[in-house]
């Protein structure tokens, strides 16, 4: 019996070819961006669950309290770790890491530069990272000790065994290598390239510095006890700053989870490797909807086929075979076609991973999506899609009357099957609509620029101690080749200064406290990066105490004539010389804030040089050759100015990708649909055709009566798209404190878009069948 189910299945299948073709092609498409998407949100949310004691790991962050509003940070006080073991019994150890500047490491020939984290002896209680070599328990217990990632071992090392061997620094100091460790899960927060004793830079310290609580710079974590509980110990940490800052502190702690670190993305000073849980919730809706298509397609295409196996189905009724028979074998010949485009998906997903999986901005791999709960979803989608669709096309065939089935030629359920075209191109449009209103987006941050033309600005991160301390020397360099315009030395990057303090100033009120965003400049950032100064002027070359502050500055400090007040930055008091205008200085989600900007030669981490636009090409081969002249050791990765929009708004170009993505694949399934519903309708009216042209129909014409249903379709689902995708849009926009706006012209241009697309798909059925001999229509069947 199943052995002739299968027969009639397969022979089915190739009857009717082109609709089977379009549903495999559908189903297969979408079941393989089902499958990336749901091992994509699956391994994001697995981050750091590979420790051993993940459970009782947590992170201490820190809420501060402003007028302007609470922050939360990342980062803790150095005394903060010894003090929670001190005062909680619950809390069983203690881990303090610190993100350090780049080194400049080297070994023989080998040299390059690497960012270390500095870490505690008790790192590997902490986490589970295997060492390949070394022993976890001394690892990091001396001073200038250091564990490389395997890849760090073999750029420095090559095939030697590195252990026991020192790596030079910055050219001034030794480390020893006492383990290597084995490869790394990419599904934690903490990617380790250069782990270094955090004893190498505390043993420097003053004890002065060993007891500053103002000054935030360490990741805690905290080992809890087994079966303690953590509300209480949570409600306790909370208030423990008071104890120690003092009763004007007003600095609140809190427990992070260990597994909750990568799924949060709004901490200030977090260098965690986090992800936006909207973007996931982003990635999952638009792999529903494209879903969604593809089943209202294969239910659209199953209604035409009912009218197909009306008379099949009426003739076995009729033969003696039982409902029961004939409901299974239409399940069992949906199953084997949604069987057979799991299978094909599976094969889609092979082909197009490495693009996916740049697409999509994940550290997914291939054996992720080979896990058990990525076949097991499979099976799942493929008994859900099957019960359903096949349920349907089961109970629409066999609840028909038998005589009537064979003698009834009319397709029953238009109404229907046209409410199913418009809601698939609905949500086509609106999946258009939203990626066009991302794109104007993503153009308006790039407008939003500084001083206009970042593409002549070159960002050379000075790596490594001995890189900064000739960062001078290169400056000036730079600035005598005939194709620079000026160049100038800086801390962080103007569009994106995340370094803030509480500075005092001049008739400050007692209770009146600002949160300032901070940057160490010189006397030519000004004018390299095109800011304004709206009043007073520009630093001068070689000044010290003096400042630069914005106009949010002025208005929230509230001066009249700010030129001459002064700033108390703790270590220093420095004069206001002069006023920049607002410009955005952080991401475009939040609004400008106060910002204070400085000159001090020792902070400078990056230098940055314009270039005249008609000599870009020569003039920076040359920069690169002064860069290995001055500093030979170095290592220099230059950037334009413009190429940091893209790494700074990496989930909104990521999101825009991904939307794009399957906006496309929810257009070419629409389209698919559209293909099949017309082949059908005009293989119906080929007499019809016939007839019109024998009596004078051009293939005008035709080509308008036939498009004229659809064109009313899509007249219908673009109504009905625009409000939702007006506001969906509008939601989104209002993520960014400076955004841009739904244009008019978005709505046309997607008009349009499907108007082309749909006529395209139409019109290769229409013009065939108007072509045709008119002899040859009516001797149709």
């Amino acid at each position: 019996m199943i052995g002739h189910y299968l027969r009639v299945a397969f022979r089915q299948i190739a009857r009717q070819r082109a609709f089977a073709g379009i549903n495999m092609l559908g189903l297969s498409l979408v079941f393989a961006c089902a499958i990336m998407v749901f091992a994509v949100i699956r391994h994001e949310y697995s981050y750091d669950r590979f420790h051993a004691k993940s459970e009782r790991i947590a992170r201490i962050i820190e809420t501060q309290q402003y007028p302007s509003g609470d922050i939360r940070v990342a980062v803790t006080p150095f005394p903060l770790a010894p003090a929670l073991v001190r005062d909680f019994p619950e809390i069983e150890s203690t881990l303090r890491l610190y993100y350090g500047d780049y080194l400049n490491l080297g070994y023989g020939q080998n040299r390059f530069s690497e960012g270390p984290i500095y870490a505690e002896s008790t790192f590997f209680d902490f986490f589970s990272y295997p060492l390949a070599q070394g022993d976890p328990a001394t690892a990091l217990k001396q001073k200038n000790t250091a564990v490389l990632s395997s890849e760090t071992a073999t750029k420095l090392f090559g095939a030697e065994n590195p252990v026991g061997k020192t790596v030079r620094v910055d050219n001034k100091y030794d480390l020893t290598v006492t383990g290597v460790l084995a490869r790394q899960s990419p599904a934690s927060h903490l990617q380790v390239r250069l782990l270094v004793s955090l004893q190498t830079i505390s043993d420097t310290w003053t004890e002065a510095d060993r007891e500053e609580w103002w000054r935030n710079s360490f990741s805690t974590y905290v080992l809890m006890r087994p079966n303690i509980d953590r509300s209480v110990l949570a409600s306790r940490i909370d208030s423990i700053l008071y104890k120690y800052r003092g009763e004007e502190n007003s600095t609140r702690l809190f427990l992070q989870s260990l597994t909750d670190i990568h799924l949060t993305s709004d901490l200030v000073a977090d260098n965690s490797v986090t992800t936006d849980t909207r973007r996931l919730f982003i990635y999952g809706l638009a792999a529903l909807l494209v879903v969604i298509i593809a089943c209202l397609n294969f239910v659209n295409l199953a209604t035409v086929q009912t009218f197909l196996r009306s008379k099949e189905v009426g003739l076995r009724s009729c033969l003696g075979a039982s409902l029961t028979q004939l409901r299974i074998q239409l399940l069992g010949e949906t199953a084997l076609t949604v069987g057979c485009a799991a299978l094909l998906a599976i094969v889609w997903v092979e082909l197009a991973f490495p693009f996916l999986r740049q697409a999509l901005g994940t550290t997914l791999t291939r054996a992720d999506l080979l896990s058990l709960p990525s076949g097991l979803g499979l099976i799942v989608s493929w008994l859900l899609v099957s019960t359903l669709v096949g349920g349907y096309l089961a109970l629409a065939v066999v609840r028909s009357r038998p005589i009537a089935s064979i003698r009834e030629n009319r397709l029953r359920g238009g109404r229907i099957r046209a409410a199913l075209v418009v809601l698939q191109f609905s949500i086509s449009i609106v999946m258009i609509l939203i990626t066009l209103v991302i794109l104007r987006q993503q153009q308006f941050t790039m407008t939003k620029s500084l001083g206009g033309h970042d593409e002549q600005i070159l960002l050379i991160p000075l790596r490594g101690s001995e890189t900064r301390d000739h960062a001078e020397t290169l400056r000036k360099e730079i600035e005598r080749l005939p194709g620079v315009l000026s160049a100038t030395g800086y801390q962080q990057t103007p569009n994106n200064i995340q370094a803030s303090s509480t500075y005092g100033w001049e008739d400050q009120p007692p209770d009146m406290e600002i949160l300032f965003d901070e940057n160490v400049i010189d006397h030519q950032f000004v004018r390299t990066f095109g800011i304004n100064i709206s009043s007073g002027r520009d630093l001068r070359e070689g000044e010290t105490g003096v400042c630069l502050i914005n106009e949010t500055a002025v208005r929230k400090i509230g001066w009249t004539d700010p030129i001459g007040k002064t700033i108390d930055l703790g270590v220093e008091k420095v004069s206001v010389v002069g006023v920049v205008q607002d410009f955005p200085h952080a991401s475009l989600r939040t609004e400008i804030g106060p910002l204070v900007l400085y000159p001090r030669a020792d902070r400078q981490q990056q230098l940055a040089v314009r270039i005249k636009p008609d000599v870009i090409k020569q003039t920076t081969p040359a920069i690169d050759d002064i860069c290995r002249k001055v500093v030979p050791s170095g290592e220099f990765n230059p950037i334009f100015f413009d190429d940091t929009y893209d790494r700074l708004y990496r989930d909104e170009v990521q999101m825009q990708r991904t939307v794009s993505l399957f906006a496309s694949l929810a257009i070419v399934l629409a389209c698919l649909g559209l293909y099949g519903l017309a082949a059908f309708s005009i293989q119906r009216r080929t007499k019809e055709v016939g007839v019109r042209k024998v009596f004078g129909a051009s293939i005008a014409d035709i080509l308008t009566l036939h498009a004229r249903e659809y064109a009313v379709w899509l007249a219908i689902a673009n109504l009905v798209a625009w409000p939702i995708g007006y506001l969906l849009s509008q939601q989104w926009l209002e993520r960014f404190v400076y955004r841009t706006s739904v244009p008019w012209w978005s709505f046309v241009t997607v008009t349009l878009i499907s108007l082309v697309l749909v006529a395209a798909t139409v019109a290769f059925q229409t013009i065939r069948a108007a072509m045709t001999n008119p002899v040859q229509s009516l001797r149709y069947e």
